[in-house]
């Protein structure tokens, strides 16, 4: 659970009973995995930490701050939010190896395995398997997560390709957001600090899932040379037609202005068709457009 929290340490003194993670084989195992994904969502855990700074709201969040329409939240204290898209569903019980999950309405993929999702048409309460070395990640619809590369280091991870998952929402638009700086400048207030913000938009519109961004700020980005590389593309319908095509026929042709798309993947395993789309080289300070027709 602490590989979740905002602040995030193994702390110790000189004096004290050895307790670093690679000790035991086991809790090894654990780290490697859980500390593998919170290093691919570093880029959003700063961008919620540059929400805090700029509007006050907490990084990590009970459920009735997302959700407050429903009630059921108000007295949940054994899970959280990661901003308003990563829901945390830890194990607090000794020995546990399920974990009552209450999911608010909307659908929500695992970010360990995002071909296992959770579908509450009204918000519902699923008993989830929690074996010792997992702990239940999901991230809602209608959010897109900027993600980076797994590394031995918060520096090395910065010069990973990113992604982007895309959680299609089935009621409206799907949004995210990531804030980039150098990691060190404290005077974020100073007329030479570097920075870029990115907004991205997903929406489907007619017989295509779209998604595009705008920029602020983008120079610095760009003189970093960070890129995308992989977009995922979530929580599309299997059975919800386009101009009268059946999503679980053809997909697909790829459409993307500023770069040629060398690689994609259709999964239909799930009731979800999947979409993964690599090999982009989309530059993250310049403004974008990727679509996926439905065919």
């Amino acid at each position: 659970m602490g590989a979740f929290y905002p602040f995030s340490r193994d702390h110790s003194e000189i004096n004290s009973i050895r307790q670093e993670l690679y000790i035991w084989e086991s809790v090894a195992a654990s780290a490697r995995k859980v500390l593998g994904l919170r290093y691919r969502l570093l880029p959003y855990f700063y961008t919620l930490m540059y929400e805090a700074h700029t509007k006050g709201t907490p990084i990590a969040r009970p459920l009735f701050f997302s959700f407050p329409e429903d009630v059921t939240t108000y007295e949940i204290n054994s899970q959280f939010l990661l901003g308003k898209g990563v829901l945390v569903s830890p194990v607090l019980q000794s020995g546990a190896t399920t974990v009552d999950a209450y999911f608010p309405k909307g659908t929500w993929f695992d970010l360990f395995n995002v071909s296992n999702s959770v579908n509450a048409e009204t918000g519902k309460c699923v008993t989830l398997d929690a074996p010792a070395d997992h702990i239940n990640v999901h991230v809602g619809e209608g959010n897109i997560l900027a993600l980076q590369g797994e590394a031995m280091t918060t520096g090395a991870a910065r010069k990973t390709a990113f992604e982007l998952v895309v959680v299609i929402s089935g009621s409206g638009n799907t949004y995210g957001e990531v804030y980039l700086d150098d990691g060190d400048t404290l005077d974020i207030a100073g007329e030479k600090y570097q920075w870029t913000l990115v907004s991205f938009y997903g929406a489907i519109h007619n017989n295509s899932v779209v998604i595009t961004s705008k920029v602020t700020n983008g120079r610095f980005a760009v003189d970093q040379r960070w890129i995308i590389d992989k977009v995922t593309f979530l929580g599309i319908p299997k059975h919800k037609k386009f101009n009268g095509t059946d999503l679980s026929g053809k997909v697909l042709n790829i459409v993307n202005g500023t770069s040629s798309v060398t690689k994609a993947v259709v999964n239909r395993s799930s009731e979800f068709v999947s979409v993964q789309v690599s090999k982009l080289s989309l530059l993250l300070g310049e403004e974008f457009k990727l679509e996926i027709e439905i065919k």
